[in-house]
């Protein structure tokens, strides 16, 4: 204490409020953060991944958030896949969600190049291969259209393994840096 202040001084009590209200703000941010991590994921994208070239560049720092039941998922969600693969080994990719149920996918043959992809009417501007496992018709509920939105892209994606089931959706990226 300064010289002339007493305990009961006003300035005394003030400087007391100020060292409680910040010690309650660091409290407060602890948990937030405490909270935020609890939830939400922080990882690197690795910088051999190139599915998401055009959307998140390799190396970039993401948010992810877990995928539950009633998590809403639409078109330009950007997915994590988890599936079973070859040989009993898991497949991880990073995908963009292209189709969800209930459109309807038309395919229709470009001379050359192979078939030309369309939700709804409306063209994707994307070329499958002719043997894609792919089928025209409705998306069936509980089933996602997913491709790579890098162009030439030759990753897993729904062009090489058809429809994802949505328990293969582990998680969206939130955010990405």
């Amino acid at each position: 204490m300064k010289e002339g202040e007493s305990a009961a001084s006003p300035l005394a009590r003030v400087r007391g409020v100020q060292r409680t209200i910040r010690r309650l703000l660091l409290l407060v941010a602890v948990v937030l953060v405490a909270l935020f991590l609890s939830r939400y994921d922080i990882e690197h994208l690795p910088p051999s991944v190139h599915d998401l070239e055009g959307r998140v560049r390799p190396g970039a720092l993401m948010i992810l958030g877990g995928i539950e039941v009633d998590t809403p998922l639409g078109a330009g969600s950007l997915v994590e896949v988890v599936m079973p693969g070859p040989e009993g080994r898991r497949v991880r990719f990073f995908s963009e969600i292209a189709g969800v149920p209930g459109q309807v996918i038309s395919l229709k043959p470009i001379p050359g190049k192979g078939l030309g992809l369309y939700l709804d009417g409306r063209t994707t501007w994307k070329v499958l291969p002719a043997n894609t496992p792919l089928m025209p018709g409705p998306i069936p509920e509980g089933k996602y259209l997913l491709l790579d939105p890098n162009p030439p892209a030759n990753g897993p994606d729904s062009r090489r393994l058809g429809l994802i089931p949505r328990a293969a959706l582990r998680r969206r990226i939130l955010f990405a840096l």
